[in-house]
């Protein structure tokens, strides 16, 4: 195990021990879409993923970072090669029910670590919906 929980790399069997000290799901969120020339698609979520870590490495071993969700709200650059876009109506109901599962598993507090600012306003939509 290193020095934070990354859900991704756990077997079920090892989550399943972890979670009895897990009070907090850090779920990563991001786009995939152009950033120029320089930079990857990935940018986004990989940058809300590298947050994330490092958060858990801080709260560890109370937090969990959940495999990151690679696609958010990028109409804005669809015209753009690589851009993927979800609808708002898809955004949320994902990122509910990623939020139902973990609740199931017995993790009772989420944070969204956003990576891509058109995911904000909707991420406080998202909040409301699960308070």
């Amino acid at each position: 195990m290193s020095d934070w929980y990354e859900m991704a790399q756990m077997t079920s069997t090892e989550f399943a021990q972890a979670r009895e000290t897990i009070k907090l799901a850090l779920v990563p969120v991001g786009a995939t879409e152009q950033h120029g020339s320089n930079l990857a698609l990935a940018t986004d979520y990989v940058v809300g993923h590298r947050l994330a870590q490092r958060l858990a490495q801080r709260l560890h071993p109370s937090a969990v970072v959940v495999p990151p969700l690679p696609f958010g709200l990028s109409y804005h650059h669809t015209g753009f090669a690589g851009t993927m876009t979800l609808s708002p109506e898809s955004f949320i109901a994902v990122c509910v029910d990623i939020a139902r599962s973990l609740k199931r598993n017995g993790i009772q507090h989420v944070l969204f670590v956003n990576g891509h600012n058109g995911n904000t306003a909707i991420l406080n939509v998202i909040t409301t919906k699960l308070v």
